[in-house]
């Protein structure tokens, strides 16, 4: 099973108890995707006010890393799986009388 961790607003992949979770599923040999979203600055964000706009916390910029960080990790699976089921077999190697290729 493959998993996507999501930090929250101003946060990381290596906080709060991510390293955690994840080195636990990883002992259970589950895929664990970890990604660094684009955040703000919480030191930056408090000096200018909380009504400031944030600049990289945005939903665009967070599907932007979403897609090229965590989209190709699953298209790889699955390339890899269509290529598991796609490979030619030799049918005739497990039965002799039939000399097909499939």
């Amino acid at each position: 099973m493959k998993f996507v961790l999501f930090h929250g607003a101003f946060g990381s992949p290596e906080g709060n108890w991510f390293p955690q979770l994840k080195e636990k599923l990883e002992a259970l040999g589950q895929e664990v995707i970890a990604p660094q979203f684009p955040v703000d600055s919480w030191d930056e964000v408090t000096k200018v006010g909380e009504k400031a706009p944030l600049k990289n916390q945005s939903l665009q910029n967070w599907l932007t890393t979403f897609e090229s960080m965590v989209l190709p990790k699953f298209k790889q699976r699955e390339r890899e799986r269509e290529a598991m089921f796609h490979r030619s077999f030799a049918w005739a190697s497990f039965y002799p009388s039939h000399s097909r290729t499939i």
